[in-house]
């Protein structure tokens, strides 16, 4: 956490990882603001590989961007079973179309996503229909989801929870949604 981790610090770190990555299960990059898009394109190589059992991953404030997780959930979709904790907290350039890429990971019967931190990553009331979307999909999975301090996120968009019915649906496992 903190490390003033560039590109080419990610680049020796995932080769490490790489060579011995059977016992590796979380992995905190956290607050490692040199970090992004061009840094965590390494990263998501190691997420790739079938022996990757990384089960928590923390990228907050790396300033990643959209590019970035539309690069995640491909390298996800590609070794989906081992992720449960996913924070992507604090990259305010990820916005509503970052978060469109994670809705289409989330919806997949493969992910096994419990926990996913979303904290002032610039998001919108543009979210919640393809969030919805994404959960009746894959009701079973997602315990918890961490929307707050997003600014344009407003309670007129909070509604629609309630409107499409996914809060009574006997699926449904979300248990904390702040």
């Amino acid at each position: 956490m903190n490390c003033s981790l560039s590109e080419i610090s990610c680049e020796v770190l995932v080769a490490s990882l790489k060579s011995n990555l059977s016992n590796l299960t979380e992995l905190d990059l956290s607050w490692n603001k040199n970090f992004q898009d061009s840094g965590f394109l390494h990263l998501c190589s190691f997420l790739e590989l079938p022996d990757c059992r990384l089960q928590t991953l923390r990228l907050m404030n790396c300033s990643l961007s959209e590019i970035s997780c539309e690069v995640l959930v491909s390298s996800l979709k590609s070794n989906p079973s081992n992720l449960t904790e996913l924070d992507l907290s604090w990259n305010k350039n990820f916005q509503d179309s970052g978060f469109l890429h994670l809705c289409s990971f989330l919806e997949l019967s493969d992910c096994k996503l419990h926990t996913l931190r979303l904290m002032n990553c610039s998001l919108s009331n543009n979210i919640w229909k393809p969030l919805i979307s994404a959960l009746k999909s894959n009701p079973s999975n997602l315990v918890e989801l961490d929307l707050r301090w997003n600014r344009d996120l407003q309670d007129s968009g909070f509604p629609h929870l309630f409107l499409f019915g996914f809060l009574e649906s006997p699926d449904y496992r979300l248990q904390t949604l702040k």
